[in-house]
């Protein structure tokens, strides 16, 4: 087969010349993924792919910001493999999505293990009509926020503090003046009155400091009632709002955790496991988001559903 060629039984498998690789030394083991110096025969891979992307990107990919284009760009990678014949050939991928492309196999790219446009064989989830529900919810949400009779009911409630602030200072303000008159005229009638007359005023004084603490108490226990009856009505439209938050996480969470489950690695030995008990083990002991949607994973992924040794990797920025 010529350089590029797909191989007969493997429409994603590019099949490597034979000239390209038998004077070279193949790595004895695969290296490191996050730390390693790539194979001169995955730069051979990756440079045929580079020429791949120059011309989907002048056409059927025109609508993705390359990184040629001065956009974002794109991590794309390549994953050097041995045919049961023994001949090589390689595989290629790239992270996350881009941008007008459902289905990456159509370009001869490993797939995602998670195609979020087509329901699960197995389950039955469709991320696109979970994200519609969430979409919906984060309208409502954003309608009852910027609703104006939520903004009246802060203002009235910002009111009511505001006078029952200004009512509580000016009777203390009033109690404090009357105590010191009180004070004024204790020193004065203790040397004009006898034992028993200044006793009785006393008496009267003791009265009118009663009188002006029963004041203050009723203009909190007035303020009281006042705010809480603006609380109770602000409450009221804000718990259905919370509401919506709290399911909106919880539903959040649930997609998120539906995703994961999707994710079904197979390690070269067969074993399947998703990305949830693979990740049960570290601090977070959960996966973060977009876990499984890099090149490296669905390289591997693919090499291990066909059948296929890995033989070098190695991933660039377009």
């Amino acid at each position: 087969m010529a350089s590029g060629d797909i191989d007969d039984k493997d429409a994603l498998l590019t099949t490597i010349p034979i000239d390209c690789y038998q004077n070279e030394e193949l790595p004895s083991a695969f290296a490191y993924p996050h730390f390693y110096e790539p194979h001169p025969i995955a730069k051979y891979a990756c440079d045929q792919v580079r020429e791949q992307i120059e011309t989907l990107a002048a056409e059927e990919w025109a609508q993705h910001n390359f990184f040629r284009r001065n956009g974002v760009g794109k991590m794309f990678g390549v994953l050097v493999v041995r045919t049961d014949n023994g001949s090589l050939g390689y595989l290629k991928a790239y992270s996350g999505s881009i941008t007008g492309v459902i289905h990456p196999e159509q370009y001869g790219f490993c797939t995602s293990l998670f195609n979020p446009f087509e329901p699960c064989e197995r389950t039955g989830f469709l991320y696109l009509a979970e994200e519609a529900e969430l979409n919906s919810m984060n309208r409502l949400i954003e309608e009852l926020g910027s609703d104006p009779k939520r903004k009246q009911l802060q203002t009235a409630l910002d009111a009511v503090k505001e006078r029952a602030k200004n009512s509580l200072t000016l009777a203390k303000r009033e109690q404090k003046q009357q105590k010191k008159k009180r004070q004024v005229l204790r020193e004065q009638m203790r040397e004009e009155l006898n034992h028993a007359d200044f006793a009785a005023f006393e008496a009267n004084l003791a009265q009118e400091s009663a009188y002006y603490q029963r004041k203050v108490k009723q203009v909190k226990a007035a303020n009281a009632e006042e705010l809480e009856l603006a609380q109770t009505l602000l409450d009221e439209y804000e718990m259905e709002l919370h509401g919506l938050k709290q399911r909106r996480r919880e539903k959040s969470n649930s997609i998120q955790t539906q995703i994961f489950q999707q994710y079904q690695f197979l390690n070269i030995n067969g074993q399947r496991k998703s990305l949830l008990p693979i990740f049960a083990d570290t601090p977070l002991r959960r996966p973060p988001p977009g876990a499984g949607d890099c090149a490296a994973p669905r390289l591997l992924q693919q090499a291990f559903i066909s059948a296929l040794k890995p033989i070098a990797m190695a991933e660039f920025w377009w």
